[in-house]
């Protein structure tokens, strides 16, 4: 009788190697890619921040004081189409879906975006105030419930 020569298939260790390494290569590159995908969002919110930024600036400049009444301040930003979405679509949240954050006083003001992660443990908050010439990630989580008000806020 002949003897079957039968090996056509891949032995366990095999696949379990295989497997192994994939889960490796997984947990390495899915952070960075996760990373990568957030840079545009970003982008978008430095931008319509900086949008923002330049309306509470255009209204001290003819004022001389910021406004501190949230429906002042819904009214400018609503005027001045800041928070335009896809497509020109309305929207007043960032790229994350969270509304922009805005505190005022007479003489001061804090735009922010609670960024990609919205816990406290994260310190990724895109801010800017009247001091700063640019949009930056902020250090220390800034407190939703200290704002005038905020970008969902239609009153």
């Amino acid at each position: 009788m002949a003897k079957l020569n039968n090996n056509r298939g891949f032995t366990l260790i095999e696949i379990l190697v295989v497997i192994t390494m994939v889960g490796i290569l997984s947990t390495i590159l899915v952070p960075q890619i996760t990373k990568q995908l957030d840079k545009p969002k970003k982008s978008r919110a430095v931008i319509e921040i900086t949008a923002m930024k330049h309306v509470l600036d255009m209204y001290f400049a003819e004022n001389n004081v910021y406004p501190t009444d949230k429906a002042i301040i819904n009214a400018l930003m609503k005027e001045n189409g800041v928070l335009g979405g896809k497509y020109g679509e309305a929207t007043a949240d960032d790229p994350w879906g969270n509304p922009y954050y805005i505190k005022t006083t007479a003489n001061t003001y804090i735009i922010w975006s609670e960024g990609p992660r919205t816990d406290d443990e994260e310190k990724d908050d895109i801010y800017t105030d009247q001091n700063k010439t640019d949009v930056t990630v902020h250090k220390d989580n800034l407190q939703i419930n200290t704002a005038t008000t905020n970008s969902n806020d239609n009153s």
